[in-house]
């Protein structure tokens, strides 16, 4: 059974009694799935290791297992191999505000319009995956109006095969334009940028 690692769980330790600025709330997305289990004893192992400060309340879906740790970004899989430190980063930085996109970028993510959906397959024992997944998860932070979910094509391989996905991490936007591989910031805003032109 996997479960998070120690190194990861000292991340939460060190980066939380250095960084939090206000607690943190995520849901966990429960299920029948018995990976489910799996998910709560992660966030359970996390919650702890932060003293509370990270706090999981359990919410019934039919996406589970996964985590929605803004209103706007879902994470759907298990937190494991590559995923778990970007995974404990993703809930530090939901309170403490830090980003890795640059300034400039910042505001014009910010000021995107429309409606923009932005789905990332992903494969945690991909050190590329984390990183598209950050990304992701920052492009959520900055711009409300875009919905975002990262998911583990492990956890849930009928995914890939639905949406067509051959190489992890691809990312789709607005069902209409793909991103395979890793892409920073200025890419997906240009990725972004013209799939609200189609």
């Amino acid at each position: 059974m996997p479960v998070i690692d120690e190194v990861s769980l000292a991340l939460v330790e060190s980066h939380f009694s250095k960084s939090l600025k206000k607690p943190v709330q995520a849901d966990i997305l429960i299920g029948t799935s018995h990976k489910c289990a799996v998910l709560e004893e992660i966030c359970n192992r996390i919650s702890e290791r932060s003293n509370g400060k990270i706090k999981f309340r359990k919410v019934r879906s039919d996406d589970a297992p996964g985590v929605r740790i803004l209103p706007n970004f879902t994470y759907l899989g298990l937190p494991t191999g590559t995923m778990a430190g970007t995974f404990v980063h993703m809930l530090a930085d939901a309170s403490s505000g830090e980003l890795f996109t640059p300034k400039p970028l910042q505001k014009e993510i910010a000021a995107l319009k429309g409606k923009i959906e932005v789905v990332s397959v992903i494969a945690v024992s991909n050190i590329e995956s984390a990183g598209q997944a950050r990304w992701v998860y920052e492009l959520a932070r900055l711009c409300p109006k875009i919905n975002a979910t990262v998911i583990d094509g492990v956890t849930f391989p009928e995914v890939p095969i639905r949406l067509g996905v051959r190489f992890t991490p691809t990312t789709i936007i607005n069902k209409k334009v793909r991103v395979i591989g890793m892409a920073g910031p200025e890419e997906l805003l240009a990725k972004i940028r013209l799939a609200l032109q189609e």
